[in-house]
């Protein structure tokens, strides 16, 4: 049993790199991975307008198409855009972005999006928000595109009306941790293939 707790958690610790809420910064770019939770994700951009961590300040890229669990016709980037105005976010912070169909594709189209603003090296803070358990890929995705990493935090969103993969659950059920064990091997599968950094 003890064997069993030592795995998970480092597992936990190998993939689920998020910052809690209160340990975030002020940010004035903000990268949405797109994923297919759009009421979860776009309460998680309220709740980080909310509590000042998006300002008017700051720019918000929403970057999705459609992806492999989402074959919605409208692009994830799009319906999060609509239904987070909609919680009365303003318009003027968000850049859509709804060509990217994979985590490599959100950071290099963000990053294409960012600089058409400034460069990238000079934003003070940035922030990416997409599921929890993608955060190792993300950050190396970005490591591998050359975003200015120590300047990036992840906050991690976990779909507890899905497959609730959280830190704190992603054992508990089958289904979750094969996804979980899918990701791992994603990485070493994509860091092989040169889409991710290990620097």
């Amino acid at each position: 049993m003890e064997k069993t707790s030592e795995t998970i958690n480092a597992i936990t610790k190998f993939l689920f790199l998020g910052k809690e809420e209160h340990e975030l910064d002020k940010y004035d770019l903000v990268i949405f991975l797109g994923n297919n939770d759009i009421e979860g994700s776009s309460k998680a951009l309220k709740h980080l307008w909310d509590t000042g961590h998006i300002t008017n300040d700051s720019k918000v890229i929403l970057s999705g198409n459609v992806g492999v669990l989402d074959q919605g016709e409208e692009p994830e980037a799009k319906r999060i855009f609509e239904s987070t105005v909609a919680l009365g976010l303003p318009k003027s912070i968000f850049i859509i972005e709804d060509k990217a169909t994979n985590t490599l594709e959100n950071l290099k189209f963000s990053k294409t999006k960012a600089e058409e603003i400034q460069s990238l090296t000079t934003y003070r803070n940035i922030l990416f928000i997409g599921k929890a358990f993608m955060a190792r890929r993300a950050i190396m995705c970005a490591s591998a595109c050359g975003y200015p990493v120590d300047k990036i935090d992840f906050f991690g969103t976990v779909d507890k009306k899905g497959k609730n993969i959280g830190p704190n659950s992603w054992w508990k059920s089958e289904e979750a941790t094969k996804r979980v064990l899918e990701e791992i091997k994603r990485i070493a599968e994509y860091t092989l293939k040169g889409d991710l950094s290990i620097n």
